[in-house]
């Protein structure tokens, strides 16, 4: 499997840091709504980060393996939060669609990859569906927002 394949399909889990439609019951105000999910999303960064980045087909696996359970208690933490009433359509369709059809593909790479035996052909096609993603307008929008840890610039 080329390196920059692997690169690539780590750049796009670590892309996937924000998540999920939300939920929950009193609309948050947009400061409280940027502040919860800002901290949630850079508790998130900061695990996906520590796992870095694959060096062969086996490492791929690996991040997988540990990259799937932090996207899914993202996912899980802010459909706990409330959108602002205001933005809550706009950041739905902007944002949040795009990285649930990301967080749904990634699972499923995730359990192939694990179905594959270390394979790296088999690897290397699984790493160019997730690279088939592009969430760079839905990164634009929120880091617009104001939801800096959620962009894929992070921070």
């Amino acid at each position: 499997m080329q390196r920059n394949t692997l690169l690539a399909a780590g750049a796009i889990v670590s892309a996937l840091l924000a998540l999920s439609a939300c939920g929950g019951t009193a609309a948050l105000s947009k400061p409280a709504y940027i502040n919860k999910a800002d901290a949630i999303c850079k508790t998130a960064s900061t695990q996906i980060k520590g796992l870095g980045s694959p060096k062969d087909a086996k490492g791929f696996v690996t991040l997988l393996d540990r990259a799937t359970p932090i996207e899914t208690k993202l996912l899980s933490d802010l459909e706990g939060l409330a959108k602002p009433k205001a933005d809550a359509k706009a950041l739905q369709t902007q944002y949040f669609d795009v990285y649930d059809r990301a967080v749904t593909q990634l699972k499923k790479v995730q359990v192939e990859a694990d179905k594959a035996g270390g394979d790296p052909a088999k690897l290397s096609k699984l790493a160019g569906s997730l690279n088939g993603f592009n969430t760079a307008a839905a990164d634009k929008y929120i880091g617009g927002y104001g939801i800096h840890s959620c962009s894929q610039g992070g921070g």
